[in-house]
């Protein structure tokens, strides 16, 4: 179900991109083109199918090498302990992990915390591998398991 996701946001991605693309080029067409009436060269209408494709194809192929590396530095938790001096960072994490959730909104919700500090302790559990990166709309991956994060918090 996650690689149909991924094929999703990347097709996505692309038909947004070709779409844009494709009316940037028409534009500069239409601003810097023919005489109405006249015909459109060769060179004309590759610009105006060819490029849009071009470029649609190589943003979606950045998106998706940022989008891949994001991920693999998620899905490496740090072995250190939890060092934070921050309870509520420890709290976070037992919440995601008894919820089964790792949402902003939740954090909100049961920490009784503003959306900005629950937004620095999502950002710092995923940078420590906690938690994946954020995908759009989807609820963030939990990337480390209740015995892992015993462990961790008894070190």
């Amino acid at each position: 179900m996650k690689t149909f996701g991924r094929i999703l946001v990347y097709a996505l991605f692309f038909a947004a991109t070709w779409i844009a693309n494709f009316f940037i080029v028409i534009l500069f067409s239409v601003l810097f083109g023919t005489e109405a009436g006249e015909p459109i060269s060769d060179l004309e209408l590759l610009c105006i199918l060819v490029v849009p494709i071009i470029a649609s194809v190589a943003e979606t192929i950045v998106f998706a090498q940022k989008w891949a590396i994001r991920r693999s530095r998620a899905q490496q938790p740090s072995d250190s302990a939890f060092s934070s001096n921050d309870e509520l960072l420890q709290s976070a994490m037992d919440a995601i992990l008894e919820t089964g959730q790792a949402s902003i909104s939740m954090l909100q919700r049961r920490l009784n915390i503003d959306y900005s500090r629950a937004s620095k302790i999502m950002k710092e559990l995923e940078e420590k591998g906690y938690v994946g990166p954020l995908y759009g709309f989807q609820p963030r991956d939990i990337l480390i398991s209740k015995a892992q994060w015993r462990k961790l918090r008894t070190k």
